[in-house]
């Protein structure tokens, strides 16, 4: 992944953060904990399919919020 698409996810992750706290940590703990969705509802205190549920509509309302979001610039060619 690029510095500028992890960029991209970085700040849709702190929109979902704001809009749904929780589905947020859904994502940090399946994506950057590398937790599988049983191990996610122990450490927040949910039931599996709620955490299945969370996962679905995060992932969905991530893409929206990656494809909504202005390109960034073009960057100048690198002068080595």
């Amino acid at each position: 992944m690029g510095t500028t698409s992890f960029l991209l996810v970085h700040e849709a992750l702190d929109d979902l953060a704001r809009e749904d706290p929780m589905k947020a940590e859904v994502v940090k703990a399946a994506l950057f904990v590398g937790l599988k969705h049983q191990e996610i509802a122990d450490a927040l205190g949910v039931s599996e399919p709620t955490i299945r549920r969370h996962w679905a509509v995060a992932r969905v309302r991530l893409f929206e919020l990656i494809a909504h979001r202005p390109s960034p610039p073009p960057r100048p060619p690198n002068k080595s």
